[in-house]
């Protein structure tokens, strides 16, 4: 994906996910909504998800 084009908000939501390897659940909720919105299948979002989630502490098959 290319944040040149996010939103400010959506740029920030990123660039917290990228550092921490979380987001809140607003937060996740507002990320996927975003992704739909951008055209991602459910099988894409799936997929990012998981790949970030193993950057991070949390089990990717949660």
């Amino acid at each position: 994906l290319s944040t040149k084009s996010f939103p400010l908000y959506m740029h920030q939501l990123h660039k917290a996910l990228r550092e921490n390897h979380h987001l809140c659940h607003g937060g996740r909720m507002q990320y996927v909504l975003f992704l739909k919105g951008i055209g991602l299948t459910l099988e894409q979002t799936l997929q990012f998800w998981k790949q970030e989630f193993i950057k991070g502490k949390m089990d990717p098959d949660k």
